[in-house]
């Protein structure tokens, strides 16, 4: 389901910044390390330099002039080669947190729908194939309910698109509160909505329909107007293990649509 590409994923994307991230941590310890080094090297110079070593030993005090100048060449041009590396790190660090950024709001947007705040279309065919196989891995159930919004058209000839934005971010609202976090709430396309209920059977999706339709009736209630109020049609499936995901969606929507069909005839 959905199209397959052959460029990394954003995900893809975001784990080679951290893994470049984790490079640049790798570099910091090596600054360290040659920091340490250095000091050993400095602690042993002036150890020669200064330590008494005994009334047979004598050392020419030229050569003690050439320790002192190469150990504070040393510490100089090891200063120099610090500010130069940590500035370089700095950089490297800095523009590595702006492709993360980047990286995570493409990865935000290429998976949500950005009227709703909802998942997408795209991200549920990608949810839907990941539950099947635990499905069949676990023997878990998994219900599949569909939502349509009904005469929603109406809502934007006689209030316009704006007001059927609303509209729309109301119902998905709704859709948050009467599900679970574990659940899949998507925008599916225009008017309808999917929701994928982890560990539920068709019996515990049944609840939690009846609990969306109670809150949309409840705000129709509250805050509608007439003719902006928020009337949903629904479809159920239960996901068989190992049939084509693309079935059980299909089944749900098909239930939707008969209901439907059987409101405009006047039999529900």
């Amino acid at each position: 389901m959905g199209d397959r590409r052959d460029t990394p994923s954003e995900a893809q994307r975001i784990q080679e910044i951290l893994v470049q991230m984790k490079e640049i941590e790798g570099r910091d310890l090596q600054l360290w390390s040659i920091g340490v080094l250095l000091l050993i090297v400095m602690t042993a110079g002036f150890a020669v330099t200064w330590l008494p070593l005994g009334d047979s030993v004598v050392i020419d005090s030229r050569f003690l002039s050439v320790v002192l100048y190469g150990l504070i060449s040393l510490i100089v041009l090891y200063n120099i080669y610090v500010l130069m590396q940590r500035r370089g790190l700095r950089v490297a660090r800095a523009d590595l947190v702006r492709q993360l950024m980047r990286a995570e709001a493409a990865e935000h947007m290429a998976m949500t729908d950005s009227l709703t705040g909802l998942f997408n279309r795209r991200y549920l065919e990608h949810a839907l194939t990941t539950e099947a196989k635990r499905v069949s891995r676990t023997g878990r159930s998994l219900s599949i309910l569909m939502f349509d919004l009904d005469n929603f058209g109406e809502v934007n000839k006689r209030f316009g698109h704006l007001e059927g934005d609303k509209i729309l971010r109301q119902f998905a609202q709704l859709l948050l509160a009467a599900f679970r976090q574990t659940d899949t709430v998507a925008r599916f396309g225009g008017d309808e909505f999917v929701v994928l209920l982890t560990d539920a059977t068709l019996e515990q999706a049944e609840m939690a329909r009846v609990r969306l339709l109670g809150a949309a009736a409840l705000w129709n209630s509250e805050r509608a107007l007439e003719g902006r109020k928020i009337l949903v049609t629904s479809g159920l499936s239960e996901y068989a293990e190992d049939e084509p995901v693309e079935d059980a969606l299909r089944r749900a929507d098909e239930v939707l649509r008969q209901s439907k069909a059987g409101q405009s005839t006047g039999e529900g």
